[in-house]
């Protein structure tokens, strides 16, 4: 293994290897080229884990596994490119992202990845800590959203969460400190523990539709939130989750009525967050869905 081997600048494999191991080239902060051979049939988990300075990969057709988060940390990533005759994975019209062909999950992209249509769910880290990435355009095919996708992507200023995605899993967005602005579509029904913590940057939330779970402190950290719009249909049944802003001048736009806010959600304790009802304006403290 070279786990850690801050020295190492490139490496050629041989072609009597099999397999990259888990976490073989985790860390290795120098490595900016490698040559994976014909001969390599698996890459293990984590095995570039942290290699931030690596700008390009050529996955060979004879690669039939690749392990969770393979890639993950990559920040300085460019380009990916999957053999043509791969199987298992490709990079369809020159997306620059690892698509695994028979699920449509993109596992792995860049800051110069084009997530094609057609991707049905983009997986758990796909994008974790890509702190390049500015702003990605997630197309209409996509349902799932997966655990800590674009987590730490801190240039992201900007995402479109398009009809259709029904799930966001925990920490998909955690630590996107660029991110402004948010708008959950009616068809997402499930928001994971922490999916949007450490938003440094965020300023309003729409959230329309009917949510059916919501994890716990999803707007954790969310210190520059300013106000929150809310669908009249908004309801989390059966969940302790609690949206608390402290220190937070909060503005709450809800388009039912007082009676209908009240219905779904509690209140307790005391505070400055003023919800905008469609017959009045309610003065409450922090609040949680019913």
């Amino acid at each position: 293994t070279f786990y850690s081997c801050s020295s190492l600048a490139s490496i050629n494999i041989p072609e009597s290897v099999k397999e990259i191991g888990n976490y073989t080239f985790s860390y290795c902060g120098s490595l900016t080229s490698v040559n994976i051979p014909e001969s390599v049939k698996e890459i293990g988990d984590s095995a570039f884990w942290g290699c931030s300075s690596l700008t390009s990969i050529n996955i060979p057709e004879s690669v039939k596994k690749i392990g969770e988060e393979a890639f993950c940390g990559c920040k300085s990533l460019t380009s990916i490119i999957i053999d043509k005759n791969n199987p298992v994975y490709d990079s369809r019209n020159n997306c620059n992202a690892i698509i695994e062909s028979e699920s449509n999950t993109l596992i792995n992209g860049c800051a110069n990845t084009i997530i094609p249509n057609g991707v049905k769910e983009i997986g758990d880290y796909a994008f974790s800590d890509c702190s390049s990435l500015t702003s990605i355009n997630i197309p209409k095919s996509v349902n799932h959203i997966g655990s800590s996708t674009f987590r730490g992507c801190s240039s992201l200023t900007s995402i479109n969460i398009p009809q259709g995605v029904t799930g966001i899993k925990d920490y998909a967005f955690r630590g996107c400190s660029s991110l402004t602005s948010i708008s959950i579509p009616s068809s997402v029904i499930r928001i994971g523990d922490e999916a949007f913590s450490y938003c440094t940057a965020l300023k309003s939330i729409r959230i329309l539709g009917s949510l059916q779970y919501v994890g716990n402190q999803i707007f954790k950290d969310c210190t520059a939130l300013e106000t929150i719009e809310l669908s009249a249909y908004v309801g989390v049944p059966n969940v302790s989750t609690y949206f608390t802003y402290p220190d937070l001048n909060v503005y709450i736009f809800y388009s039912g009525t007082i009676k209908e806010f009240g219905e779904r959600f509690d209140f307790y304790e005391t505070g400055r967050y003023i919800i905008h009802c469609s017959d009045g304006d309610i003065d409450v403290g922090y609040w949680r869905a019913k």
